[in-house]
């Protein structure tokens, strides 16, 4: 616990590129073992998400647009690969980012392309900001749960 309130601070800052070039941020500040929104913003360009960003240290991405592919596939097997493998066949695993998401009577499947994120994590890094991790499609809801 102490070591992730030294790593990251008190204050959580969440981008999710959504559809329709739609950026939205949420930042919480953690308050007396509460988390409270500090802020809520939206933005229609990429560039004026990263201005507004410029004095924050970090961030957590949330991918949740058309680059990001979906599926639900009904199997109980708890194993990451083979569901991949389950809802994309043909895809080459080395040119994709995944995130499976398991629940008693399915899993649910997002891809995307490597190059994309890195792309991404490229824009910023250059800008100052470090992306601590990323979501892809609604599976950031697992995080919650």
């Amino acid at each position: 616990m102490i070591g992730s309130f030294l790593k990251y601070g008190t204050k959580y800052t969440a981008i999710e590129y959504a559809e329709k070039n739609i950026f939205n941020l949420l930042q919480l500040v953690k308050k007396k073992n509460e988390l409270l929104i500090h802020e809520k913003n939206q933005f229609q360009k990429e560039a004026d998400c990263i201005q507004h960003l410029k004095n924050e240290n970090h961030a957590f991405l949330i991918v949740n647009n058309e680059e990001v592919l979906s599926k639900k596939i009904d199997f109980l097997k708890n194993d990451n690969t083979y569901a991949l493998k389950a809802a994309f066949p043909n895809i080459k695993i080395r040119d994709f980012y995944y995130e499976v998401y398991h629940t008693p009577l399915a899993s649910f499947v997002c891809i995307i392309r490597k190059s994309y994120i890195d792309a991404l994590l490229e824009k910023y890094t250059k800008n100052g900001i470090a992306i601590i991790d990323f979501s892809l499609g609604n599976l950031a809801i697992q995080n919650i749960k």
